[in-house]
């Protein structure tokens, strides 16, 4: 056996003995970095390489034959690099198996005649035997009984090794048609081996080579060749590999293969669209105050509103875009900036549909046109700049200010239908702020003479708030809002519409009453005004002595007349003065008392004076036909659909107001109440009704936080609901709320939620993702719920979550719980044939049982928060000693 060593120099470097050195010193060589000699250990020659003979090069290039030399070339130079065992147990595999079988090929020609100046000798047939044992040996799969983590390492390499076969076998055949044409007669065998589970990378290459080098091929394609090249699309994603055998496909020296390219559009795009997007776009959000300004004829509103945005921070090219800013107004009529980006295509902002206008620095956008306008300094949104922003509803016009410089440039003649709103819509990296006028954000410059600041536009009772414009969930500490549609007013809402008295004539019974009411309503003022210490009066001594009202009590529908004659005179007062210019419902409490009692106190003159007071039939009486609220509609996949068995789940109440949850077809249509129709069977707990082509009284009403419980049996075809854990019962008393139900194509959950309701859904298991932040990676709860013993024997089933989790450093069960290993109800017999609980598990049972006494008689008492969902649950006294990684989940 020789040795060799390493060298840094070929000169004599005389060995001084090193103190005090640590270890085994300085490195002199370093993986990668220095450049070594390699010297025979006993003998001292260098590894070299032998000269070639100048007749022998004549013949073509030759490999050169290492021998040791005493001086050696000054290019014997090597680079140290470091392999993995992998890498070394290939290249020795690929070193020994190349020489055999050269010798073994040679010797076989040698038999054949084919070179007769090679010796005849005999083959190693032993050897070459023994290495194809080592070969299928090497490549052999792993055996089925192993445990997951072994099986799944062993898989990993074999994987590995195979990508290095194939990758050696594409060097032998690239730029070679003879090799390429030895594998189109087993092109199916090729395309084969992409349709097994453990297609590798390598696999792609050789097919690559084969079908640029031997274009002979392309006329043998098939339709399932295709197919199985696009299922890899699948497997792999968006691999370039794969798009690269496909492109190779279409083309010939040049020439199109039309056959080819038509089998490849029918396959590939119907359903993979994700192809035609290459690159990463904009995600862009739009926000909104809730401010909403309008005009028609008969309006109170103001005409001229006006605002600013202050960008505080840009970040420019997140994605390989340009960062998205604008500013501007949007119609609650049209504008309807998905959160996915579009009806399904581009992200959607401000003047990107013919709803809202917009600027950006450089353009004014409508319609996604831009109009490129004259500013100072153009240039777009940055850091520190201002923008104004001017609504004129009287012409109309939109204008807008930067910095305080007009831009030469404006919208004009825009439709009115809807309310205006301020906007801006923009992408990652960006930070800004509204600017609304009064404490609500000083303006940085004076706004144009006769516009009045937005936030006076607020209702009153309602406070200033930014909101997203399309928000359907709300995720906070865990919990998953559902959220129900916005509510925005219409025109109408602020175009007072008093009753028409001017044509109405009084009969002559009601004109005498009107002196009446007039004498009384004197009476009144006068003894309020005394009641105050007014002590004017006639010199006659007059004393009023209005009309003693304290004996007359209103009826329910005379209350209802009252309301009407207060918001009727609201309405009225409208249209003759300034202040409080607001829908009546939108009123203080304190002006629609003084309306309501005004009205009162001359209702009840009249009932005093002895007239009697109808109101007319409600149904008529009303302010024309009702129209349904906008509600929204959650549902799960029609693939959740049930069809068998008995299922449940929950939904929590956050709100009070109009929510409908509980079963119904995978058909349900969303533009139609839930109910009314006869693809759902809900419960209504605002109106304690139950609904199903139309609707009855049912159960009681919920309150907020109540959870009503949605059970449906497929075996006995019923549904019923609970409240809070209690069974709703009808009038009748059936527990019941929907019976004889017929399966069809099975049944969903679903829920309905009405203008500015919230509420929660429940799937079971309690399995929820929380998203990450930009501190913290994405994690998961798993709780899970058991029946019986520790000791039960089950199969378990192993499944990898390939995503980032956050978990404790060492494994914790809880006080008073148990480990969980079984998900599904075990029969009563098989409880009763486990073994009991071996020593050992006495023992760790008493032990915690001690530990939970020891922290309960600790002298320090400390606020450890309630663990609700099992061991995974975050904990912020151990939150330090977590550690990220990935989880590996059992589940039967």
């Amino acid at each position: 056996m020789s040795a060799f060593c390493f060298r840094i120099s070929k000169e004599k470097i005389e060995v001084i003995k090193k103190r005090d050195v640590e270890g085994m010193g300085t490195p002199e060589i370093k993986y990668g970095e220095s450049m070594c000699f390699v010297q025979h250990a006993s003998t001292g020659l260098w590894l070299t390489y032998a000269a070639v003979d100048a007749k022998s090069a004549r013949l073509g290039p030759l490999k050169r034959k290492a021998i040791l030399h005493k001086e050696g070339h000054m290019d014997d130079a090597l680079t140290v690099a470091r392999s993995q065992t992998e890498e070394y147990q290939a290249a020795r595999m690929i070193f020994s198996t190349t020489g055999l079988f050269n010798q073994f090929i040679k010797g076989l020609d040698a038999l054949s005649g084919k070179n007769k100046s090679s010796s005849s000798g005999s083959l190693p047939m032993d050897t070459v035997v023994l290495s194809l044992q080592d070969l299928i040996f090497y490549f052999r799969p792993p055996e089925e009984e192993l445990e997951h983590e072994d099986k799944q390492f062993k898989l990993r390499s074999l994987k590995n090794r195979q990508n290095l076969f194939q990758e050696e076998v594409t060097s032998l055949i690239r730029g070679n048609r003879a090799n390429c044409a030895l594998f189109c007669d087993n092109l199916d065998w090729l395309v084969s081996k992409l349709d097994r589970l453990e297609a590798s990378s390598g696999i792609l290459e050789v097919l690559y080579c084969v079908l640029i080098e031997s274009p002979e091929v392309l006329n043998i394609i098939q339709e399932n060749h295709i197919k199985s090249i696009i299922s890899l699309l699948d497997k792999h994603g968006r691999n370039h590999k794969v798009l690269d055998v496909l492109c190779s496909l279409c083309v010939c020296n040049g020439v199109a293969v039309r056959s080819n390219q038509n089998l490849i559009t029918e396959n590939l795009l119907p359903g993979r669209d994700f192809l035609l997007q290459t690159n990463i776009i904009n995600y862009v959000t739009s926000m909104r105050p809730n401010i909403f300004l309008g005009t028609c004829e008969g309006s109170t509103q103001y005409k001229k509103w006006y605002f600013e945005v202050m960008v505080d921070h840009v970040e420019p090219f997140l994605t390989a875009q340009p960062y998205h800013l604008r500013v501007g107004w949007a119609l609650t009529e049209g504008y309807s900036p998905y959160p996915g980006g579009g009806e399904g295509w581009g992200g959607n902002g401000v003047g990107d549909d013919l709803y809202s206008y917009g600027f950006d620095g450089l353009n004014l956008w409508s319609g996604r046109v831009p109009r490129h306008v004259a500013t100072p300094n153009e240039h777009l949104l940055a850091a520190e700049d201002v923008v104004s922003c001017c609504l004129d509803l009287s012409v109309p016009s939109i204008s807008f200010r930067i910095n305080g410089h007009p831009v030469q440039g404006m919208f004009e003649n825009f439709n009115l239908d809807g309310l205006f709103f301020p906007v801006v819509s923009f992408s990652a990296g960006v930070k800004l702020r509204f600017l609304l006028g009064g404490r609500h954000g000083d303006f940085k410059f004076l706004p144009p003479p006769g516009y009045a600041p937005c936030y006076e536009a607020v209702l009153p009772r309602d406070r200033l708030r930014i909101e997203p414009i399309k928000e359907y969930k709300h995720d906070f500490d865990g919990i998953r809002n559902l959220l129900g549609p916005t509510q925005s007013l219409s025109h109408t809402a602020f175009t007072p519409g008093p009753v028409d008295t001017i044509q109405i004539v009084l009969p002559p019974h009601l004109e005498r009453i009107r002196e009446k009411l007039a004498e009384n309503s004197h009476e009144l003022w006068a003894v309020t005004r005394i009641e105050q210490g007014w002590t004017y009066g006639p010199s006659s001594g007059y004393k009023p002595a209005p009309l003693d009202l304290t004996y007359v009590k209103l009826t329910p529908n005379q209350n209802t007349l009252v309301e009407r004659l207060a918001e009727n005179g609201h309405n009225d007062i409208m249209n003759k003065r300034n202040p409080r210019l607001v829908p009546y419902n939108l009123l203080d409490e304190k002006t629609k008392k003084t309306n309501r009692d005004t009205v009162s106190a001359a209702v009840r003159t009249l009932i005093g004076y002895g007239y009697n007071i109808e109101p007319p039939d409600q149904e008529s009486s009303g302010h024309g036909p009702a129209t349904g609220d906008k509600v929204r509609v959650f549902r799960a996949e029609k693939s959740y659909a049930v069809t068998q068995g008995k299922w449940y789940f929950e939904f929590e109440a956050v709100t009070v107001g109009e929510m409908r949850v509980g079963w119904a077809r995978p058909n349900v249509r969303a533009d139609t109440e839930l109910g009314a129709d006869e693809f759902a069977y809900v419960f209504n707990g605002f109106k304690a009704q139950r609904w199903h082509v139309g609707n009855e009284p049912f159960g009681r009403q919920w309150l907020s936080g109540d959870v009503v419980g949605c059970m449906i049996d497929l075996t006995e075809m019923n549904i019923m609901f609970t409240l809070n854990g209690e069974m709703l019962i009808s009038d009748s008393g059936s527990e019941m709320a929907f019976k004889d139900i017929e399966i069809g194509e099975g049944f969903i959950p679903v829920c309905s939620l009405g203008l500015s309701q919230v509420g929660r859904i429940n799937l079971g298991q309690n399995v929820s993702r929380v998203d990450g932040t930009v501190e913290s990676a994405p994690c998961i709860k798993v709780t899970h719920k058991t029946h019986g013993s520790q000791n039960a024997n089950t199969d378990l089933l192993f499944f990898r979550l390939s995503m980032p989790v956050e978990f404790h450093e060492t494994f914790k069960v809880p006080a008073g719980t148990t480990l969980l290993t079984r998900a599904l109800t075990i029969p009563e017999d098989d409880v009763l044939e486990v073994d009991p609980d071996s020593d050992f598990e006495i023992l760790k049972k008493s032990a915690s049982r001690k530990e939970q006494e020891e922290e309960k008689e600790s002298s320090v008492p400390k606020e450890t928060p309630a663990i609700k969902n099992g061991e995974n649950e975050k904990d912020s006294s151990t939150e330090k000693s977590k550690k990220k990684g990935f989880v590996q989940i059992n589940v039967e």
